[in-house]
C-alpha cells in the first residue's frame, strides 16, 4: 500500500469537505410571509363551513375550516356536486394574524396560506343583518361575504 496515495486521498477529501462547509448555501425561498408570525391552528371563531357566491365566476364557494385544516370547494351555479379545489392542513397550513386599526375599531384579520404562497386573502369576522336578524359572517379583504348558512347565500 502506497502511503503517498493514501495521504493524497485524505488531503483531497479534507479539502473538499472544508470547501463544502465554508461555501455559502444557495438562498432558499422563504416559506412564510416576511415579518409576520404564523401558527398552524385556525381561529376558533372562524371554524365551520362558510359559503359565498361569486359574480365574476358565476358559481359558489364553500370553505371548510377545521382546527388544523382548511379546504376550499367550488360549485358551478347549476352543477350538482361540490368540487374540491384546494386543501391545506397540518404543517402545510400557515395561519397569519394581523390587527388592522381603523378609526374607532380594530379588525382582527387572519389569513390562510400555503408554503411559498405570495398572495391570498385575509378575512375578518363581523355581523350582518338579514331579515331583521344579526348573522355572523366572515368577510374577505376583497369584500366578499361568507355565510355559515347556505340559505343566506342562494
Amino acid at each position: 500500500m502506497d502511503l503517498r496515495k493514501v495521504g493524497l486521498t485524505c488531503a483531497t477529501g479534507l479539502t473538499l469537505g472544508l470547501a463544502m462547509v465554508f461555501t455559502p448555501a444557495p438562498a432558499q425561498a422563504a416559506k412564510t410571509l416576511p415579518g409576520m408570525a404564523y401558527t398552524h391552528t385556525t381561529p376558533a371563531k372562524a371554524r365551520g363551513t362558510w359559503y359565498t357566491h361569486t359574480v365574476v365566476v358565476g358559481g359558489y364557494y364553500k370553505t371548510v375550516v377545521k382546527p388544523h385544516a382548511v379546504t376550499w370547494y367550488y360549485k358551478a351555479k347549476h352543477a350538482g356536486k361540490w368540487q374540491k379545489e384546494r386543501q391545506l392542513k397540518n404543517q402545510y397550513l400557515y395561519v397569519y394574524r394581523y390587527n388592522l386599526k381603523m378609526t374607532t375599531t380594530t379588525l382582527h384579520m387572519f389569513g390562510f396560506y400555503g408554503a411559498n404562497q405570495k398572495k391570498g386573502n385575509f378575512h375578518f369576522l363581523s355581523t350582518r343583518s338579514i331579515k331583521g336578524k344579526s348573522v355572523r359572517v366572515m368577510v374577505d379583504d376583497n369584500g366578499s361575504v361568507n355565510y355559515h348558512a347556505w340559505k343566506n347565500v342562494k
